[in-house]
């Protein structure tokens, strides 16, 4: 097999594996290099955007507004199967794009699979909350498959590169 074709499988098994979970983890800093850790609830499109949505009082929200640069992990158990990417966060404007970032809200409620379990997406659902919304189009993604008992056609030794 060629390695083109290679990467696109790699890929595509990427790809499969985003759309299977529904929390990732993000890493954001603040402009003073202050770094901070979250679980989020996401979607992902075809294309590897990743879409969540935060509280605006949260502080990864204020860290992406002074920073917008992020990191996301997505795998942390109990496969050892671990993808890692990063890129510039969005913030998509509610007030001038609203159809836009309800389309996105939706998409995350949908792929979390909890909208008929309390407290379902707390952020979500207390109406109180300013909610945040972004998108994250990643400029790196690699993928750690170290499954060898599962498929051992994707087995990998060491991270695997997705994207670019």
């Amino acid at each position: 097999m060629d390695s083109n074709k290679d990467h696109e499988k790699i890929k595509r098994l990427a790809l499969e594996f985003l759309k299977a979970h529904k929390t990732a983890v993000v890493a954001t800093a603040s402009r003073s290099c202050e770094p901070q850790a979250a679980t989020v609830f996401y979607s992902i499109d075809d294309d590897f955007t990743f879409n969540f949505v935060t509280d605006r009082n949260s502080r990864k929200y204020k860290n992406l507004l002074e920073n917008p640069y992020i990191s996301i992990v997505v795998g942390v158990g109990p496969e050892v199967v671990t993808i890692q990417c990063g890129g510039h966060a969005e913030l998509v404007d509610y007030a001038k794009e609203t159809a836009r970032a309800m389309k996105i809200a939706g998409k995350v409620i949908i792929n979390s699979k909890l909208y008929f379990i309390p407290p379902s997406l707390p952020v979500l659902m207390n109406l109180t909350v300013e909610l945040g919304i972004f998108i994250v189009k990643p400029s790196w993604m690699v993928m750690l498959d170290l499954e060898y008992q599962k498929d051992p056609q994707t087995f990998a030794k060491n991270y695997q590169r997705v994207l670019p």
